[in-house]
């Protein structure tokens, strides 16, 4: 078999049958479910999945990861390959990140950061993915330090820390 979605009635058979079972992932036997058929790898348009990733979100996670794909599309997804062939690390590109508040995701407001839930994070790093996974996965490293300093620091060491890791003006 192909692959190809043949025609709208059976991408809307798909895209019915994905809802129903509330399916959050968007690959079928390792195979990615688009408008245009199945994905065999290469490059990938962003929005390319017919499954909507808002379903089950609430207003603020649609938000939160709006935002994130805009910053993926905007200021991640046109350099990614760049990045990796020079092997550079986009230390001004992941700073930038924080005006959104990506450097302090699970670190309490009075440090710097946003308080989010794991899950909110999860949907933040998903669509960054969609950039860059490499500058997504630094990104959630980054917030992983910052929240154990957050979480298990002493009071000094919140103070020191985690304010310059939620701006992102010191990087983990």
């Amino acid at each position: 078999s192909s692959g190809i979605i043949a025609d709208d009635w059976e991408f809307q058979t798909f895209q019915h049958y994905f809802k129903q079972i509330n399916l959050s992932s968007r690959k079928m036997f390792g195979r990615v479910v688009c408008r245009a058929g199945w994905l065999r790898g290469g490059s990938r348009h962003i929005s390319s999945s017919c499954v909507d990733p808002n379903v089950g979100l609430t207003s603020e996670q649609i938000e939160y990861r709006e935002a994130a794909l805009n910053f993926a599309k905007s200021e991640l997804a046109p350099f990614m390959q760049e990045w990796d062939v020079t092997e550079e690390f986009p230390i001004e590109t992941i700073k930038k990140s924080a005006e959104l508040g990506f450097g302090g995701m699970f670190v309490p407001g009075e440090l710097g950061g946003l308080e989010l839930s794991r899950h909110d994070g999860s949907i933040i790093f998903e669509a960054l993915s969609q950039g860059c996974n490499t500058t997504a996965a630094y990104i959630t490293i980054h917030n992983m330090v910052n929240a154990m300093i957050a979480t298990f620091g002493t009071d000094d060491q919140k103070e020191q820390f985690c304010p310059s890791l939620s701006s992102m003006e010191t990087l983990a």
